[in-house]
């Protein structure tokens, strides 16, 4: 008796049908979609980066040690992105087909965007780097974490150089965001590689059972950014408005102001939330347009 073979994660182009895309998503939990970023985006990007992953520091810096198991000995994470990258503001945080996708997924049914910015944080993992441990990145403590669960956080994993296996490349149980059992996480031997190249972007469901791969390199750094959008009735990962002024603010599209707490956050009913003296943020901060919805 043969055994099925491994599920794999399916590979498709960025200008494939948006219902294809969907679809792989929902079978599976991940997809990698090719060429979402071009290959003068992804020089700028790592160009306008460079400095601030040079002078990272490896490693977690956390009371807790199971955290800084989880970022990883010889793992540099750089966060912050709106400040340091022009690229970052204006051709990724504002990509049409991310928020398409996020929109069709997270925000099923609405006509309005109904998630914003968790995190965009650049995770590079060192030569030696260990693989993480098995987990699934939605979390929240007021939905029981189960298959029938609505989608509150979603993941883009954009490649910044060849993220090959042996490099590091993010690993995925296809198809572990409809087991029955969430406490379950499977095993290392469950994963496949998701393989990409520089602006490739591997869409990780928040319930899809995965982990950053080992680098088993001795002088290659797996270079990523983890582009992650979460429910905007969630407190992001990210301290975005603290970080950012209001004059980079001023300078964002206003779906990107959206994103990033310059603008209100809708909600089906009523009048939304992150608001001002119970009037639209954008108003009190006199951004243009303050009432034009995204």
């Amino acid at each position: 008796m043969t055994k099925d073979p491994k599920p794999s994660v399916v590979r498709l182009p960025a200008t494939a049908p948006i219902e294809e895309l969907l679809a792989a998503y929902e079978r599976d939990g991940a997809v990698i979609i090719s060429g979402v970023l071009t290959p003068d985006q992804v020089s700028r990007f790592n160009d306008e980066i460079e400095d601030e992953v040079a002078k990272a520091e490896p490693g977690g810096k956390f009371a807790s040690e199971i955290m800084n198991v989880f970022y990883g000995s010889k793992t540099k994470r750089v966060s912050n992105m709106t400040n340091v990258s022009a690229t970052f503001r204006t051709d990724i945080l504002d990509h049409d087909l991310l928020h398409e996708l996020t929109q069709r997924t997270m925000g099923k049914g609405l006509d309005f965007i109904n998630y914003w910015l968790s995190t965009g944080q650049v995770i590079e993992i060192g030569p030696g780097g260990a693989a993480q441990v098995l987990h699934r990145d939605s979390f929240c403590p007021l939905i029981p974490p189960n298959r029938d669960s609505p989608e509150v956080v979603q993941n883009y994993m954009i490649a910044l150089c060849e993220c090959k296996e042996e490099y590091g490349a993010t690993r995925v149980i296809p198809g572990s965001h409809r087991w029955e059992n969430f406490e379950e996480v499977g095993t290392m031997e469950q994963t496949v590689a998701a393989e990409t190249m520089p602006g490739d972007a591997l869409w990780l469901h928040g319930n899809v059972v995965h982990c950053g791969g080992a680098n088993t390199s001795t002088t290659f750094r797996r270079r990523a950014l983890g582009l992650a959008f979460c429910h905007n009735a969630l407190t992001p990962e990210e301290a975005i408005p603290r970080l950012v002024s209001l004059d980079m603010g001023r300078t964002l599209s206003k779906r990107a102001q959206l994103m990033t707490g310059f603008r209100s956050q809708p909600t089906p009913y009523g009048p939304g939330n992150w608001l001002a003296s119970a009037r639209e943020l954008a108003s009190v901060l006199e951004l243009e347009d303050p009432y034009d919805r995204v």
